[in-house]
């Protein structure tokens, strides 16, 4: 009598299973992976013995018995075993963070969609606690600017506007600068320039575009060296616009702003920057016009609009209090913000030994207390031999009441 074909297919498969069961480990057949190893532990099964990925010498042996085996080189095979281990860490990783994030929803009022749904509204604290974390990193908030950054008298000076992508020079190239898109540097010293070459790798590393670096003119070629130095040195493209300008010219940055540099006083080329903010203004004769007639006159190539620029924030860089007498310099003058040097504070160094180093001093701003018109007044590159206290008692004693309380020092590294 024929067996049927399922019964026999049955019995061939006990066979099989018996087969296998009594077979030696190692010896012709490989265990099924057990769940939840890596790949140094299933390559490990099949040398007789399971080492633990913490024991680098049992991982070792383990990786050299498989790769006799398989015939792989030991190198690939170890590269293999450690990539497995750093993937599943990954996996996990990457789960704790989805679960975390998914905490902070809800903490914040927020929950999944179902189906999906988008999430729900969020609640009235959510806005406020985004604004808190952009805010986190800001030193100061001057003449409702946000700035971050720092500034030591001879060790390093880096400014960051984030609200206009820009920073003032890199000394030491502080994390935040590597945000802002320009750099403006107002001069050549190490303490302003010697983080450039970071701040440009970093941005390149991040995957964001290549930034702008405007410098003073007569320094563009210098500055070029000192990259190409720094590309043989890190072996990298180091891809940046390096854009030379003086006073007089002007970079536009965008519809809303334009840069221009002022002339400053120190012993190597320098300037400082004002950032314009610019609108086109309806012209006063055109006022009361329909759209109509407007929209014909500019198809005709009629000009019905003036520019109209505002000064927004001024940056002087190093230098003698002589920038503050220069007429052309009126503007930085009457910026909203001005972030001005003030290097020394008290009588160790004199008035006139500043001027000399190119520097201001406090006795300087004394003097001038009624040239300056702007909204509010960040005081920076304070000497490095001053502490926090003494710099905020020689201010408080020594500007008149009208200019002080425009001023803020920055005194970040001081403390």
């Amino acid at each position: 009598m024929r067996q049927a074909p399922r019964a026999r297919s049955r019995r061939s498969a006990r066979a099989a299973r018996e087969r296998r069961a009594s077979r030696p480990r190692g010896v012709g057949s490989t265990p099924r992976r057990p769940a939840g190893e890596n790949q140094l532990e299933w390559s490990s099964h099949e040398s007789g013995f399971l080492a633990s990925p913490s024991d680098g010498a049992s991982r070792d042996r383990a990786v050299d018995v498989a790769r006799a085996r398989r015939g792989v080189p030991h190198t690939s095979m170890r590269a293999c075993a450690r990539a497995g281990e750093r993937c599943s860490r990954v996996r996990w990783s990457d789960r704790a963070h989805r679960s975390r994030a998914s905490e902070r929803r809800a903490s914040r009022g927020r929950v999944d969609g179902v189906g999906g749904g988008g999430d729900a509204e969020p609640s009235s604290s959510t806005a406020s606690d985004m604004t808190s974390a952009r805010s986190r990193f800001a030193e100061h908030v001057v003449a409702g600017y946000e700035i971050e950054g720092i500034s030591v008298g001879g060790q390093q000076t880096s400014i960051v506007i984030p609200r206009l992508s820009v920073v003032f020079d890199a000394g030491r190239c502080p994390q935040r600068c590597v945000y802002a898109d320009v750099m403006c540097l107002s001069h050549t010293h190490m303490d302003h320039v010697g983080g450039c070459g970071m701040y440009i790798a970093t941005r390149g590393l991040l995957k964001l575009a290549p930034p702008t670096v405007l410098l003073p003119k007569s320094r563009t070629e210098a500055f070029a060296a000192f990259i190409d130095s720094l590309r043989e040195l890190d072996d990298s493209e180091l891809n940046h616009k390096a854009v030379g300008i003086e006073a007089g010219s002007r970079f536009i940055m965008s519809k809303l702003f334009e840069i221009a540099p002022f002339k400053t006083v120190h012993p190597v080329p320098s300037q400082g920057y004002i950032i314009y903010g610019t609108k086109q203004k309806l012209k006063s004769q055109y006022v009361g016009l329909d759209g109509t007639a407007i929209k014909e006159m500019r198809e005709r190539g009629v000009e019905i609009t003036d520019k109209v620029e505002v000064p927004e924030v001024a940056f002087t860089g190093d230098t003698s209090a002589a920038w503050i007498d220069d007429p052309a310099n009126a503007d930085a003058l009457r910026a909203k913000l001005l972030i001005m040097e003030c290097t020394f504070v008290d009588d160790s160094v004199s008035k006139e030994d500043a001027e000399t180093f190119g520097h201001t001093h406090i006795d300087d701003l004394v003097a001038r207390a009624d040239s300056f018109q702007n909204e509010g007044i960040l005081l920076i590159h304070f000497s490095a031999r001053y502490k926090a206290d003494e710099v905020r008692r020689a201010l408080k004693a020594k500007l008149p009441e009208r200019l002080y309380s425009k001023c803020t020092p920055m005194l970040v590294g001081y403390d």
